[in-house]
């Protein structure tokens, strides 16, 4: 070893230094999520705990293998899809209507949740996945889109099963959404 290369090794009283400030960065620092669970409590109407918060953010590394799988529910927890609204924002010309046709302003929750043949999707998953697993799913926001577990199940396979159900279902959805918007994007109309 080299004289300039032994100045350059630290000392054995500052080895783990850098590692132990990480740590204390990490655990001293505010969420880096906060301002996206209040966003959704607030169009949720409701209050999710740290724990519940926890287990949502958790439970995409669990609720599938896929890549692709993993990219929805982070784009959904994100809040990163373009909605008609957001397109608005984007391109001035664009429509801000909901893509269903139903005459409201296309926001993220509109969009995922309250828009009337959004609704009528959801309850027919939930029916579908109550028949398979033979408990009742109510439909609710926080346990289709964001996979809370408010529904408490009694197996880890009842769990998983619902899980990549909703998963599923998203995709189906978020997929139809996304069409329109390349569609609207690409073609002249």
């Amino acid at each position: 070893m080299k004289c300039g290369e032994k100045k350059c090794i630290a000392p054995k009283l500052f080895r783990g230094a850098v590692s132990g400030l990480y740590k204390l960065l990490l655990h001293s620092s505010p969420n880096p999520n906060s301002k996206t669970e209040s966003q959704w409590e607030l169009d949720l109407g409701v209050k999710f705990t740290s724990a519940e918060w926890e287990n949502i953010w958790r439970d995409i590394k669990t609720t599938s293998k896929s890549v692709r799988g993993r990219v929805i529910q982070l784009k959904i927890l994100h809040r990163a899809y373009i909605t008609p609204s957001r397109l608005k924002k984007i391109d001035s010309s664009a429509s801000n209507l909901c893509w269903h046709e139903c005459g409201q302003v296309g926001n993220l929750i509109h969009m995922l949740w309250l828009c009337p043949a959004v609704k009528l999707f959801w309850t027919e998953v939930c029916k579908l996945i109550s028949v398979i697993i033979h408990v009742n799913i109510a439909p609710c926001p926080s346990v289709c889109l964001l996979g809370h577990r408010a529904v408490r199940l009694k197996t880890r396979q009842e769990r998983k099963t619902v899980g990549f159900a909703f998963l599923a279902a998203n995709f189906v959805k978020l997929e139809s959404s996304q069409t329109k918007m390349f569609l609207y994007r690409n073609m002249d109309i």
